[in-house]
């Protein structure tokens, strides 16, 4: 801390200094004699305290006091004035133009170190909270810079493990598709074959068989055909459905549908499923993104029962004056009470990380609570399985 003195007696300043000193009140002081050469020291060097003489020649201690407030000296420096003058309007004057506080003079040695001293305190305490809130300042600007981050890294996360379910759908929607299609060129093979063996001395039984087995390939041909096309349009529905602010009205139980059939290869692993479909109102919604929660907690479902000899899954829907819900319950080994206040934060998995990334039961909260304000709650028992419930309002 340095402290300015200044004052037109050489002597009020050798009182000053070694009251000071004697205290050890500051360890760095500078004096001058006039309110001029006070000015020039204040431009040039750093002061924290100023003590200054009110009545002197030229300009004035109220003057220099004005000088500070007009270059906002004062904004760095604290004074406190050194009078003679009992004249109140003056004092109100010197406070009015921002000093702090004044000492009567001739004034006492320990009232003078203590004021002086309590003065450099608050100077002190100021300064520290300054610094405080801009390493606070700083830090939160560099929070935010790192939660941007972490919000660009977690959603270049989610997108990616959005496309790693999708490539693992179609995979498994390709070989769906691949068994029909086995199918049909048998059949066609087969016909084929029974129309190559014909020939004009056959006689009309003989025609009459292979047309009825004609008739019935065809029929097989034309079932696995709309398979097919059933198949097809389902993913087609799932891309159409996944674009944003795609609103739409929807039966629950229907996009509950469409997501068994996306997922059958996963859903052929479970020994049973159980489908009990209840709702009849339909609700406003994102198709796409209600799909992907339902899917996400389906397959969370599978990979609880993937070890389980009996594995089952129940899939109910029933429907309440406001709401529609789904609820998808197992028999798997539940989820155990430590880890119950993690289910759905991003990132948090009790699977392997290089299986899972922990973001499939964190991306259906968002849809259903974020994104459509509905609610997603769930029930678990140990060696008893876990059901989850997606609330979905209908206004």
């Amino acid at each position: 801390m340095k402290v300015l003195i200044v004052d037109d007696s050489k002597m009020n300043i050798k009182i000053a200094e070694d009251c000071l000193m004697e205290y050890r009140v500051v360890e760095e002081i500078k004096s001058c004699l006039s309110g001029e050469e006070a000015l020039e020291i204040m431009q040039n060097e750093k002061i924290d305290l100023v003590l200054l003489d009110i009545v002197m020649p030229g300009l004035t201690g109220v003057d220099v006091l004005k000088i500070m407030k007009h270059e906002k000296w004062l904004d760095r420096t604290e004074v406190i004035m050194l009078t003679t003058v009992d004249d109140l309007l003056v004092l109100k004057e010197c406070f009015e133009f921002g000093a702090t506080d004044y000492i009567q003079k001739p004034f006492n040695k320990i009232e003078f170190a203590a004021r002086v001293k309590s003065v450099l305190k608050e100077v002190e305490s100021e300064r520290k909270l300054i610094r405080a809130l801009e390493l606070l300042e700083k830090q939160n600007v560099e929070l935010i810079r790192v939660n941007k981050m972490l919000k660009e890294a977690q959603s270049y996360l989610i997108e990616k493990e959005k496309m790693t379910a999708i490539g693992e759908l179609l995979e498994g929607l390709v070989h769906e598709i691949e068994m029909p299609l086995v199918k049909l060129e048998k059949e066609l093979n087969r016909s084929l074959s029974r129309i190559n063996d014909l020939d004009e001395h056959i006689s009309p039984m003989t025609v009459m068989n292979i047309k009825n087995n004609l008739i019935e390939g065809f029929d097989d041909t034309s079932d696995e055909i709309l398979k097919i096309k059933k198949l097809i349009a389902t993913l087609g529905n799932f891309s159409r459905n996944s674009k944003k602010d795609a609103q739409s009205s929807a039966k629950l139980s229907e996009m509950i549908e469409e997501v068994l059939l996306m997922i059958n290869s996963e859903i052929k692993l479970i020994h049973s499923v159980e489908k009990q479909y209840n709702d009849h109102s339909r609700i406003q919604c994102n198709k796409g993104e209600i799909k992907q929660a339902l899917m996400n907690v389906l397959i969370n479902a599978i990979q609880a029962v993937k070890d389980v000899n009996e594995s089952k899954i129940v899939i109910r829907t029933i429907e309440t004056e406001d709401a529609v819900i789904c609820h998808i319950k197992d028999n798997g080994i539940g989820i155990p009470d430590e880890y119950i206040e993690n289910v759905f934060d991003p990132f948090f998995t009790t699977k392997p990380k290089n299986e899972n990334m922990g973001l499939g039961l964190s991306i259906a909260y968002d849809i259903v609570v974020g994104k459509h304000k509905g609610q997603i709650e769930f029930d678990s028992d140990c060696n008893r399985g876990t059901q989850f419930s997606l609330v979905f309002n209908k206004n």
